[in-house]
């Protein structure tokens, strides 16, 4: 679960598979995710409408990011 800065009313998430690995891996080893707290860029995968709220899929894997958001 993460919050994006300036739109709390919108639930979001990062998944797992979304993180990239500082080490080179495929994907981030459980050592590698931002610890809870910090504040990291994030690109919009996907978003959801649920009556009457939204929920927004992030990823960190992009070099691009367009959102700040605290996990």
């Amino acid at each position: 679960m993460v919050k994006i800065l300036g739109h709390e009313g919108i639930g979001a998430s990062i998944d797992g598979a979304a993180i990239d690995s500082p080490s080179g891996a495929g994907r981030a080893w459980l050592g590698e995710y931002p610890a809870v707290g910090t504040e990291v860029d994030a690109v919009v995968q996907e978003i959801r409408r649920w009556s009457p709220s939204a929920w927004a899929r992030l990823t960190i894997r992009s070099q691009e990011s367009q959102l700040s958001v605290a996990v």
